[in-house]
């Protein structure tokens, strides 16, 4: 089956599975009213399609909040910058374990084959704040992944 959702279905879609993530928490609505959540034409960009984004705070136990995508317990995941394939071996929201996260979550990961060895490059030179820059990236390996998106899509992400 397949169901074909236009723009604004998908922004309505979207808003009651986020307002169905704060409820379940117990947190209150932004909101007043459903009403209101709905007339808000601010929709948060918590698509389930999207690459997986956590930004990470602390060790081999990941703590930080999904940006985008959605994982499994047993899923591969790829760390960047350094490229090192991980496995999710599980996963902790408001400190019980469970098997899968959604984007929006502030959630714990725990991984497998974490390796804090590498530097990919000692003082990097990079864009300060209000810069411009032109970049010239080259692949050196066919297949290689390249993370390119602009800033104002993960902010958070740096």
């Amino acid at each position: 089956m397949q169901i074909v959702l236009g723009d604004q279905e998908k922004n309505i879609l979207m808003k009651l599975a986020r307002m169905n993530i704060e409820y379940g928490r117990n947190q209150v609505l932004p909101k007043a009213t459903v009403a209101e959540y709905f007339d808000d034409p601010e929709v948060p960009d918590c698509s389930i399609d999207r690459p997986l984004r956590l930004s990470i705070d602390k060790g081999t136990i990941i703590v930080g909040q999904m940006e985008s995508g959605f994982c499994h317990t047993g899923d591969q995941c790829i760390i960047m910058p350094s490229r090192r394939r991980v496995e999710i071996v599980n996963f902790y929201f408001n400190n019980n374990e469970t098997s899968s996260v959604n984007c929006g979550e502030n959630v714990q990961l725990k991984l497998k084959n974490v390796k804090f060895d590498v530097v990919i490059q000692e003082n990097p030179r990079f864009t300060k704040q209000d810069q411009v820059a032109i970049a010239r990236l080259e692949v050196l390996q066919a297949g290689q992944l390249i993370c390119i998106e602009p800033f104002k899509c993960y902010p958070q992400l740096g």
